[in-house]
């Protein structure tokens, strides 16, 4: 694993007269140390996540936590190996499983800290599909916590059109065709609705943020 001790720590030590943002931002600076790509993915989700959670016309503060929800949804692959994470070839069956614990690595974390409990059911069911097919329980429909459902559709937008060490990034139009094929088995057809309404914002600002991150890696978080 990457250093789960070390995130334990910077998470249980974060300062409790930080808002909910200063904690979040906090929390991925301690990613960052370990895992850069991770951290700057995580940021750009939560930020996607947001653009999409504003488009559904959403409450403020639950357009708030899903942002940062978003920004933490992988925190829980800092107790995965770092070998599982990396591989350039097809996981086999244990490296497999491995991955699949992370968001119930990442919302064991989150509870640990006061302002992030709010955060749980996003950081615990983004990878459940709306088809019922996804995990960790393979919730099903309307029963996935919104902001999970919108988080699994940025992650995704994130994660193909960013490179990987198993391949190379995609265009944001094949990203969108991905998402689209997607509507109504892997992912909400009404957040996929939204996602098209912004989806010329998401391209522009996830361009921008990717820049920052080639070119100004340490004070870009």
């Amino acid at each position: 694993m990457y250093d789960l001790s070390y995130i334990k720590v910077a998470v249980s030590n974060l300062n409790p007269q930080d808002n909910l943002e200063a904690q979040v931002k906090s929390a991925l600076k301690a990613l960052k140390q370990i895992e850069p790509y991770t951290a700057f993915h995580s940021y750009r989700v939560g930020l996607i996540a947001k653009l999409i959670a504003q488009s559904m016309k959403l409450k403020h503060a639950l357009v708030d936590r899903i942002a940062a929800g978003g920004m933490l949804h992988d925190i829980g692959k800092s107790g995965v190996s770092l070998s599982a994470l990396l591989k350039t070839t097809a996981l086999d069956k244990e490296e497999y499983e491995e991955i699949k614990r992370h968001p119930e690595i990442g919302a064991d974390l989150a509870q640990s800290c006061p302002l992030f409990i709010e955060l749980v059911p996003a950081i615990l069911y983004h990878h459940e599909r709306f088809d019922g097919a996804g995990y960790p329980l393979g919730l099903k429909g309307n029963a996935i916590p919104l902001e999970a459902r919108i988080i699994a559709v940025a992650d995704t937008y994130d994660a193909v059109t960013s490179t990987r060490s198993y391949r190379l990034a995609r265009s944001h139009q094949e990203a969108l065709d991905i998402l689209k094929s997607g509507s109504g088995s892997q992912f909400d057809p009404l957040v996929i609705d939204a996602l098209f309404v912004c989806e010329q914002q998401i391209d522009q600002y996830s361009q921008h943020l990717k820049s920052q991150f080639d070119l100004n890696q340490e004070e870009f978080i």
